[in-house]
């Protein structure tokens, strides 16, 4: 389906219908529908960020320590680095379909945006402060090399939500 207009985006997803009960929908916006990949930007390019995650990190925090604090958790720590356009396990998503619009054209005038959409379980959902986020946010600042495909398989997902953040499950089990 082709978007062209807002109209054309509350038309979408008037047919697409309400998310089934006990699930929340969530969007993806993106600028380059055909090069893509859903992926956190940790594993993009040949994994050349993956095996140098936890040197990232530090280096990060060693160079803008007024950004970070000693009380930040790791899971905080990322959600910074990912604002300020570091490479890391997070991926965004919205519960805003306007903001995933806004992705799918920001500096893009040559390629097709996409949005995409997720109706996710409402168990699956994780708060930053779940065992699970903590677990898997401090899988970023140690050397230890799981195979990618568990990492990946094992990757939560970031959305914010006014100011809740919150971390999905993972996607594909």
């Amino acid at each position: 389906m082709e978007i062209n207009s807002i109209k054309d985006l509350i038309d979408a997803l008037e047919g697409l219908g309400e998310p089934e009960e006990g699930h929340t929908r969530f969007f993806r916006g993106h600028s380059n529908a055909r090069e893509y990949k859903l992926e956190p930007s940790i594993y993009r390019e040949d994994n050349k960020y993956y095996y140098n995650e936890d040197n990232i990190i530090r280096d990060a925090i060693v160079n803008n320590p007024s950004e970070f604090s000693d009380k930040d958790t790791l899971f905080n720590t990322l959600v910074k680095l990912q604002h300020y356009g570091y490479p890391t396990r997070l991926l965004d998503l919205t519960t805003n379909a306007l903001v995933s619009i806004y992705f799918s054209v920001r500096n893009n005038d040559k390629y097709d945006g996409e949005i995409i959409i997720f109706d996710i379980p409402n168990e699956d959902i994780k708060y930053f402060d779940s065992d699970t986020v903590s677990v898997l946010s401090a899988l970023s600042g140690t050397r230890l090399l799981l195979p990618r495909s568990f990492l990946f398989h094992s990757c939560h997902v970031l959305f914010e939500h006014g100011a809740r953040r919150y971390v999905l499950h993972p996607i594909d089990e």
